[in-house]
């Protein structure tokens, strides 16, 4: 039956007004979900730190041309000296505990009680051997070793003495001091240097992550992964900007051999002392990942971005660097060679490669005057927003034409 005063041809399938109520609330529902997802996968905003930059000119470039692209700059600053951590505490307790012990076996030995002396020192390189190799003081721990040895000489012990007197020489083979120590001691050191120095030699092969960590054998730097070394004992530490130190007791026999070490991340503190003791040495390299790396985990940035500027004469290079401060993944690099007085453009240029505009998220590029319309932001906001309009006012007028009945016809006026 057809209602009057409409064409037939007009009138539609009618709805049930209950099923439009229900398909509206899950649209509205789905409309909102949509939109917080939406919102949700909007990446948070980049931290760079920018380091390395001598020129006020370039610094102020980087940072306007950075702040652009919605990119939060931090400028590097010099560290300031870290509080004293319970590593350092625990570190400055141990180094006067063995020095206050080797006093006492010093006292001891020249009191004619080498038993009491001898027992004493084994105590203590049993106690602090590990933590004094952790903590580079090799020195003391070679005075450790020199009264294990003097004391096993005095009590006719010459194997466990030349022992001794091995592991002392292949930290520091200095002679001993001839007025601090009798004769007998002195020549059986001597004797035992000798006897280290014309060991055989063997391999060890090194397989060290991170590649770049620096290896030390027996407290002197060592160049390479490949080590030929005395046969014996040694102490392998290895060493990286922004890894806590490893140190091993390695003892090297008549084979090649193959050790893997793994560096785990410093933390914070450690962090923050060992960069504070490298600027104080002045090897705070910016042109080095492993150093920019560091720095911006210190600082609690996503990046790094190190700028190197060189100038000759007229003449400027500029060298950029973008270095991811979780790992020290290098990123991108861009060296631009110009006039000095293009600086600034010369800074656009660079970061135009390492961070176009157009890649950054949440930041649109300036649009050329040809791009579509289609493709403005502003085009697809607005057409967005007609939809949801539109659909508003279709769903209130469902649900007010709804109020007289359940069937709604939806259908063309006839012409008059």
């Amino acid at each position: 039956m057809k209602a009057p005063g409409y064409e037939s041809e007009g009138m539609t399938r009618a709805m049930d007004g209950r099923n439009v109520r229900r398909r509206g609330c899950l649209a509205a529902i789905v409309l909102l979900v949509s939109g917080s997802a939406a919102r949700a996968e909007q990446p948070a905003g980049r931290t760079v730190l920018v380091a390395g930059v001598h020129s006020v000119e370039v610094a102020g470039a980087v940072v306007h041309e950075l702040g652009r692209r919605g990119v939060k700059v931090i400028t590097a600053a010099p560290i300031a000296a870290p509080p004293a951590s319970a590593e350092q505490v625990q570190a400055a307790a141990l180094v006067g505990q063995v020095e206050a012990s080797l006093r006492r076996v010093e006292e001891l030995f020249y009191g004619v009680k080498l038993q009491a002396a001898a027992a004493l020192v084994a105590e203590e390189l049993g106690r602090s051997a590990l933590a004094l190799a952790y903590a580079g003081r090799f020195d003391l721990l070679r005075g450790l070793h020199l009264w294990q040895g003097i004391c096993g000489t005095k009590l006719g012990q010459p194997a466990a003495a030349r022992e001794a007197f091995h592991a002392a020489a292949a930290l520091d083979d200095r002679a001993l001091d001839p007025t601090r120590f009798p004769p007998a001691v002195s020549s059986a050191y001597t004797a035992a240097a000798g006897e280290l120095a014309a060991r055989a030699k063997s391999k060890l092969v090194v397989v060290v992550s991170p590649a770049a960590a620096e290896l030390r054998v027996d407290g002197k730097s060592v160049s390479g992964t490949t080590l030929t070394l005395v046969q014996g004992a040694h102490w392998l530490e290895a060493r990286a900007v922004g890894f806590a130190p490893t140190v091993r007791r390695v003892v090297i026999g008549a084979r090649e051999q193959r050790l893997e070490l793994r560096l785990d991340a410093a933390s914070r503190a450690q962090l923050h002392d060992e960069l504070y003791r490298r600027q104080q040495r002045n090897e705070l390299d910016p042109t080095r990942r492993a150093v920019l790396a560091a720095l911006g985990r210190l600082q609690g940035a996503h990046e790094v971005l190190g700028v190197r500027e060189q100038s000759e004469g007229a003449r400027t290079e500029l060298s950029f660097e973008r270095v991811r401060a979780s790992d020290g993944g290098r990123l991108g690099t861009a060296v631009e060679r110009i006039p000095s007085s293009d600086r600034r453009l010369a800074v656009q240029r660079a970061l135009m490669r390492l961070w176009p505009v157009e890649a950054v998220p949440g930041v649109a590029a300036a649009a050329p005057t040809s791009t579509p319309v289609y493709k403005r932001w502003w085009f697809w906001a607005l057409v967005g927003g007609g939809v949801a309009v539109a659909g508003g006012a279709t769903a209130a007028a469902v649900v007010l034409a709804r109020r007289g009945g359940d069937i709604v016809y939806v259908a063309k006026v006839a012409p008059p």
